[in-house]
């Protein structure tokens, strides 16, 4: 499953990585997800900075964390009063 997410870069790169992903013969999101999990797996031999492993320890005492979704809208409620 892929999942649609809004990434706010600098122009410059932005084209850098279209033609990068162009001479490589593949897109932009191909090569954005290959990046992402190669930084992710090279931060993960780091056992104090694996974030899943933080997640796997924390005790939420059975409280449901909020849906992403839930989240937006409570920001969305801060920033604008309504």
């Amino acid at each position: 499953m892929l999942t649609r997410t809004t990434v706010t870069l600098p122009d410059y790169l932005v084209e850098e990585a279209k033609y990068y992903a162009i001479s490589q013969k593949t897109s932009l999101s191909q090569l954005m997800r290959e990046g992402l999990t190669k930084r992710i797996k090279s931060s993960s031999t780091d056992e104090s900075s694996s974030i899943l492993k933080l997640a796997g320890s924390l005790n939420l005492s059975g409280v449901q964390p909020p849906s992403r979704s839930e989240l937006y809208k409570k920001h969305v409620k801060q920033k604008t009063g309504i």
